[in-house]
């Protein structure tokens, strides 16, 4: 953390840093802040379809999952083949009671390749 700190103190024009500072936040489960760095690095660089992802998936952490959907959409605008990110809107789907739309980026996900998607079409789209 305090690497990425630093480098932010350096050159705060950065989107990767914040994302990756991000990432460990999330991973220290401090979601919130999470978001902040991911919010600054999409502001920074609108087109990184990492921090939509990554911002989406600490927001599916923290129960906001309507928000964490509409951060996986915009990471699937920005990389249609992105297989994870079909995955985890789908587990986000889920919780909104969105069965169909959950079992459709899980096949989604299952043609692009993501293994662990099958799983859950056996489970939830039978």
């Amino acid at each position: 953390m305090k690497d990425y700190n630093k480098a932010i103190e350096l050159n705060p024009k950065i989107a990767d840093t914040y994302n990756n500072r991000g990432n460990v936040k999330d991973k220290l489960k401090d979601y919130k802040d999470a978001i902040k760095d991911y919010t600054k690095a999409i502001e920074l660089d609108p087109k990184n379809t990492f921090a939509f992802y990554n911002r989406g998936n600490s927001k599916t952490d923290l129960g906001s999952y309507s928000e964490a959907i509409k951060d996986f959409t915009k990471s699937i605008a920005l990389k249609p083949d992105y297989a994870r990110a079909y995955f985890n809107r789908a587990i986000a789907k889920q919780h909104i009671n969105d069965k169909a739309g959950a079992c459709s980026d899980f096949r989604k996900a299952e043609k692009l390749g993501y293994s662990k998607a099958k799983e859950e079409i056996k489970k939830n789209c039978q």
